[in-house]
């Protein structure tokens, strides 16, 4: 059994072609295995979808008029906001050269058409698993890191307003949340107190 089993519900793919059809066809089938697909027919608007919906993958295809699918991929990597969304290149090209020249543009894969489905599947799956393995991995780095920050703070800090303060703060800012609050229960009545309300 895979221990790492995806919901493909929870994942959202961007599918760029130039092709109609072509779009529909990769759209009928993964939206039928679950996945919420978005599509783009050119370059530009490919950019400005990933930009404003953050999808978790991105299928491009290579042979487009006003941008080719390299360009695509070179400027999707360029943008701090989509940097880290795997692209896979949807290609009717074979030799090695264009396979080289992909990959140097960002992609982590390509797939060659006409796309087989059972191909297609496995080859998103494996860089969903990974990108959800990686972010999985910094987030426990990010609590290993707090921990320790928060940790020297206690051993630093004697006034309990200061540290509170401090910790909320830290949390706040390593784990982007908008409000953290620190409850201390009170020996004697045994009841908790809200020692520091957290703010944005």
């Amino acid at each position: 059994m895979d221990p790492l089993e995806l919901d493909y519900s929870q994942f959202t793919i961007l599918a760029v072609d130039d092709i109609p059809s072509n779009l529909t066809i990769v759209s009928l089938y993964l939206t039928h295995m679950g996945f919420r697909v978005l599509t783009a027919v050119n370059g530009p608007a490919a950019l400005s979808t990933a930009a404003e919906s953050l999808p978790n993958l991105i299928l491009l295809d290579v042979m487009m008029p006003e941008m080719s699918g390299f360009e695509v991929c070179k400027a999707l990597k360029q943008n701090p906001l989509t940097t880290d969304i795997p692209v896979i290149f949807m290609t009717a090209l074979s030799n090695t050269q264009d396979k080289i020249k992909g990959l140097e543009s960002g992609a982590v894969d390509y797939i060659t058409k006409p796309l087989n489905n059972r191909e297609l599947i496995a080859r998103i799956s494996i860089h969903l698993k990974n990108q959800t393995l990686t972010r999985r991995y910094q987030q426990q780095a990010n609590h290993l890191e707090t921990s320790s920050k928060l940790s020297q703070q206690i051993t630093s800090i004697l006034d309990m307003e200061e540290l509170t303060t401090r910790a909320t703060r830290l949390i706040q800012t390593r784990f982007l949340y908008y409000c953290v609050t620190i409850w201390v229960k009170n020996p004697r009545t045994d009841t908790l107190i809200l020692q520091a309300p957290g703010r944005p």
